[in-house]
């Protein structure tokens, strides 16, 4: 299977066929108002600092980071000594049963026991939506393990929070009801 990712449009090919993302189903359906009232250019910026932070994670290089930025990577260098957090792997796209595709951002052994990361930049932990987020990450990923966060927020303490996971069950039934939804509205089309 080849799964490709767009990045001008954040889509994801499957085989050449658009699969909706992880953000999409979740947006679509639980979190339709997650960022309802929040103006884009806030969004874009917001954006823009939290890739920033991600790919100096991934390749270990603060050089093209701001001044607050660098103080995100610092505490990151930091957790990443406190916790014993060793990334095995980073930016890994995974479908499920071509239903959804995501990347989630890194595998990594944590003390010692290998756990699924996110790292979030937010003003706000959402541990709801992140729950379901890194919960379908794994599904598809076929990883059992613990699921965490390392959260790198700019105003508040730097953190790495555990997880509550969702039943593959409960996402299997969200991707139900996901697709009922897509069939409703793809019916409405004239």
């Amino acid at each position: 299977m080849s799964l490709e990712f767009l990045e001008d449009t954040h889509t994801y090919l499957l085989n050449g066929i658009v699969t909706p993302s992880v953000s999409t189903i979740l947006r679509d359906t639980i979190f339709k108002d997650k960022y309802k009232n929040i103006p884009d250019f806030i969004l874009q910026r917001a954006a823009a600092h939290g890739t920033a932070i991600h790919a100096a994670i991934e390749f270990d290089d603060d050089s093209n980071l701001n001044k607050e930025q660098k103080k995100s990577f610092n505490e990151w260098k930091e957790l990443k000594k406190t916790f014993n957090i060793k990334p095995k792997k980073q930016e890994i796209m995974i479908h499920y049963k071509n239903q959804y595709a995501g990347t989630f951002d890194m595998l990594a052994t944590l003390n010692d026991m290998e756990v699924l990361i996110d790292i979030k930049t937010t003003y706000r932990l959402d541990l709801k939506y992140l729950s379901w987020q890194l919960s379908m990450y794994a599904m598809a990923y076929g990883f059992k393990g613990d699921l965490y966060a390392v959260w790198l927020p700019k105003k508040t303490e730097a953190r790495v929070v555990r997880v509550p996971r969702i039943k593959d069950e409960d996402i299997k039934k969200l991707l139900e009801d996901y697709n009922a939804l897509q069939e409703n509205r793809d019916g409405l089309e004239f």
